[in-house]
């Protein structure tokens, strides 16, 4: 008799083993991204159409064309959704490792990322024409004109960081080119990082140069 409650006892484990693995599958790539991709819902985002410029203020025709369907989050959204993004990613961090995992730890990063050069850059814009020196100034401007500088360089410097990770995802891992490519292409990939940078360092030397006894 103990005979037979030691084999059902085996069985039972098992089947609770086998029922355990059909339950809990393995965290994948898409299932991650696609996790991440929710949050966008909750707080009025987009990965695929966020971007910097879309005032079309820093677009070149020569390089970058204008877009007017670029999108960029509120500010108010920013803190909210990287919190939650942090979340996700200590939930990852818990689970078994695997090249997906690191993946999607990586993914999420990017996405942290993302969300900073675009708040910067908001900040940067919405100091307006004081943080500006093109169309002529004040040296009494001269800390927004430096702020504005700050902010818009930091805004590219992590853009440049964004774009590079999702560069690396493409070359090195198959699985992650069906969510970033053709039609799937980010529209961060278009923000002009290059003019937003020349702006940035031109309008600093400028006040620099022109105000130097003003702090």
């Amino acid at each position: 008799m103990k005979k037979y409650l030691m084999i059902l006892l085996i069985l039972l484990v098992s089947g609770c083993t086998i029922v355990g693995n059909v339950i809990a599958p393995e965290y994948t790539f898409e299932k991650g991204f696609n996790e991440m991709l929710e949050l966008d819902k909750k707080y009025n985002a987009s990965f695929y159409t966020e971007a910097l410029d879309v005032e079309n203020r820093f677009s070149d025709v020569r390089i970058y064309y204008f877009d007017w369907n670029r999108t960029i989050i509120g500010l108010e959204n920013v803190d909210g959704i990287i919190e939650e993004l942090e979340e996700m990613k200590e939930r990852v961090n818990g689970m078994k490792e695997t090249k997906d995992t690191k993946l999607v730890i990586q993914l999420i990063d990017s996405r942290i990322r993302m969300l900073e050069a675009e708040k910067a850059y908001k900040l940067g814009i919405d100091i307006g024409g004081k943080g500006d020196t093109e169309d002529g100034f004040k040296c009494g401007d001269k800390p927004f004109v430096i702020e504005a500088s700050e902010l818009f360089n930091e805004s590219t410097v992590i853009g440049r960081e964004v774009t590079g990770i999702w560069d690396d995802f493409l070359t090195d891992y198959p699985q992650t080119r069906p969510f970033l490519t053709e039609d799937k292409r980010p529209k961060f990939y278009d923000s002009p990082f290059w003019p937003i940078s020349r702006f940035s360092g031109q309008t600093l030397g400028r006040i620099n140069r022109l105000c130097k006894d003003k702090e």
